[in-house]
């Protein structure tokens, strides 16, 4: 019914008070359907909405109604589509009318002209029918001026006006704002059952965070110019008040990473630069730990390479050559992120050696590879980091291995591989545990599907597997999630990014698909 593409609004363009309200969003409202929209004043909530229905042109990008292009059109020319509900009670209504004449007003939207106001016996009676829906006896009022009813009263007669010349879209812009509860109440229940029973497509913008969890079959969250959640009805059933308000407590918690000194190996590419970059836009201070300082031409990027989109990115960086199996060269590593940085808040485990081979076919030199990296590395990097831990207020480990699943399925075709990514798990683990005291988080990591990597592309199933995968760019998003927690409210874990993501109130994962819409392939261990 809906369908908005890569809108964008910008206000006071190239003034001291220029602010981007709309920033390229996107999204389709299916015929129907009931969708509810959250976030903090100046989300741009309000500035969609105004956008839909005309009363704001957009800057760029398009939207259509039932596929009609109505980008530039104004808002008196979107009526035979569009009503609309404010959040002022007095603004939908003529208060010095009676209540039959302003129905008659809003029959002549998009009706015939020629209907006399006032003598129409058979309209008269359509509008007591409706009236009588909203039980609140106006139906024996009609002849009574509306500027002498309620501000409930005349909400409610926004309401049923709005949708009495059969419009499609039904926009309601906080329309309780405004009311005491129980009109609110009364405006809701009937709003909604409008909507059910004309299959009406419909928007409600709302602070009332019950409201936002009762009605609708579909919520989500704006923050800064863009859609930052979007929650099906499956997953909104799910939602509770405590659910929505801690979506408001992360956003509050936009820019915690700054200062913070993260220390991340194999971070010059793949998962690891994807993490740093989502960090560093919260202008963390991030430590680029790993062996490239030369382009190979399969896998692309040196960590001279990662810490220039970390600067551009909004954080700082320092490019150390690292090959975690040499212990003295992790020990210099730390002893430089100290003299630029002051200290260390984060650990991140994501260098890895992988080999999927059986026990036959597994040469030494590639079993002790993925054990001195894996297992080995992963350990002295933590053990180097843990004095400087122990002195950080926030500080975490995250390591990237999966939950440990003993099956033979996991076990028998790759046993080297599995028992190397098992024990960073088990130390994932035991850190937690041994840690608890000093306050450090520790937790692991894992994709439920493949992800687009060098590593998919050159040594598992090339360009047909990656366009199976998801992109770097969940498990940045889910470590961000991880590593946001304080006091220890995630420690001890084996996450699954995808879980990570729902508890955050993000289910609709396609955006993160390398090819929308394609088959993904689930991955090892899981």
């Amino acid at each position: 019914m809906i369908q908005i593409n890569q809108i964008s609004k910008t206000f006071n363009k190239r003034l001291a008070t220029e602010m981007q309200a709309l920033n390229e969003v996107s999204i389709n409202i299916a015929q129907g359907e009931f969708l509810v929209i959250v976030g903090s004043n100046g989300s741009g909530k309000s500035t969609l909405l105004n956008c839909i229905a005309g009363e704001i042109i957009v800057d760029t990008g398009n939207i259509y109604f039932n596929n009609a292009k109505v980008t530039t059109l104004k808002d008196y020319q979107r009526t035979k589509w569009i009503s609309r509900v404010f959040q002022n009670p007095l603004q939908g209504t003529a208060p010095d009318l009676s209540i039959i004449d302003n129905f008659r007003l809003a029959a002549l939207r998009t009706q015939s002209k020629k209907i006399v106001i006032g003598n129409n016996t058979s309209f008269v009676q359509k509008v007591k029918n409706e009236l009588c829906k909203l039980e609140m006896n106006l139906e024996n009022k009609i002849h009574q001026p509306v500027g002498s009813l309620s501000g409930g009263q005349r909400q409610a007669l926004t309401l049923l006006m709005s949708v009495f010349d059969q419009s499609k879209i039904l926009l309601l812009d906080e329309p309780t704002a405004a009311l005491d509860p129980k009109s609110a109440a009364i405006v809701m229940h009937t709003a909604n059952k409008l909507i059910k029973d004309l299959n009406l497509t419909a928007i409600l913008v709302t602070h009332n965070l019950k409201e936002a969890t009762k009605y609708g079959n579909r919520i989500i969250q704006m923050h800064n110019g863009n859609i930052v959640k979007d929650i099906s009805i499956n997953e909104k059933r799910k939602l509770d008040v405590s659910n929505i308000f801690n979506w408001f407590q992360q956003k509050k918690r936009k820019n915690m990473f700054k200062n913070k000194t993260v220390f991340i190996t194999g971070a010059s590419r793949g998962i690891g630069k994807a993490m740093a970059l989502k960090l560093a836009k919260d202008g963390a201070n991030i430590v680029i730990a790993a062996k490239s300082v030369e382009e190979h031409p399969k896998l692309g990027g040196t960590i001279f390479s990662a810490a220039k989109e970390i600067e551009a990115a909004g954080g700082k960086a320092l490019a150390v050559q690292v090959d975690i199996r040499n212990e003295e060269q992790i020990h210099e590593a730390v002893k430089r992120t100290l003299e630029k940085f002051g200290g260390i808040d984060i650990v991140i485990n994501n260098a890895s050696a992988i080999q999927l081979t059986d026990t036959l076919k597994t040469e030494s030199k590639r079993f002790d590879l993925m054990h001195s990296i894996n297992v080995r590395g992963t350990f002295l990097v933590t053990q180097a980091c843990l004095p400087y831990l122990q002195k950080s207020t926030h500080a975490h480990i995250l390591t990237l291995s999966p939950p440990i699943n003993l099956i033979d399925k996991w076990m028998a075709p790759h046993i080297a591989y599995t028992m190397s990514k098992f024990n960073m798990s088990m130390m994932a683990l035991s850190w937690a545990a041994e840690f608890k005291e000093a306050r450090i988080a520790s937790n692991a990591l894992w994709p439920r599907t493949t992800i687009d990597t060098a590593a998919v592309r050159n040594l598992l199933g090339g360009e047909m597997l990656a366009n199976m995968s998801r992109t770097v760019d969940i498990l940045a998003d889910a470590a961000y999630f991880i590593l946001s927690k304080q006091n220890l409210e995630y420690t001890g874990n084996t996450f699954i990014d995808e879980d990570v993501l729902a508890k955050e109130g993000i289910t609709n994962l396609e955006k993160y698909s390398v090819i929308p819409g394609a088959k993904l392939f689930q991955d090892l261990f899981v």
